[in-house]
């Protein structure tokens, strides 16, 4: 004989709901388990002019060491760095911004690979960011850069107003 167990309406109350179960882990059980992620979406440049279908591109979320570098490849220099300028904290050189944006997006396009050999030959250029200047039109640089940006945590979606728990 199946062993069958009723439950009784007073019984079913003390079962907690998965919301409840969710409340009650502590913020250091959610970040003792927290584990690294490469976050990735696919978007598309539509056909254009110069673009014989659509571009199809994956992109990755970018690490922190990641963007430190290419923050510090698209430094350049300013020719001011003087000892009175070295001594007052500057040291002569300043962000190229649109480097910046093609770096991210060489860097954060994971399919097609911008750097690719074969790719960087086929254009006559040496790195991926100058395949992308060559082959990207700068606004299309600059929303790509942003996907890739809100992929690495750079948006309002993932950290929101928890108000008083």
């Amino acid at each position: 004989m199946a062993d069958t167990r009723v439950t009784s309406p007073e019984q079913v109350g003390d079962i907690p709901t998965q919301e409840e179960a969710v409340k009650a882990m502590s913020a250091l059980d959610v970040l003792l388990g927290a584990k690294p992620v490469r976050q990735t979406d696919t978007w598309k440049i539509t056909k254009r002019t110069g673009l014989a279908a659509d571009l199809v591109l994956r992109l990755g979320s970018l690490s922190d060491r990641e963007l430190k570098l290419l923050a510090e490849q698209s430094e350049v220099s300013t020719g001011t760095a003087n000892r009175k300028s070295r001594r007052a904290g500057q040291d002569g050189k300043e962000q190229d911004t649109n480097l910046f944006l093609r770096l991210v997006v060489a860097k954060g396009v994971v399919e097609p690979d911008f750097n690719d050999p074969s790719v960087t030959s086929a254009h006559g250029v040496f790195s991926g960011d100058e395949v992308v200047q060559k082959v990207l039109l700068p606004g299309e640089i600059a929303r790509v850069a942003e996907l890739v940006m809100d992929l690495s945590g750079f948006n309002d979606a993932g950290v929101e107003y928890a108000g008083d728990l």
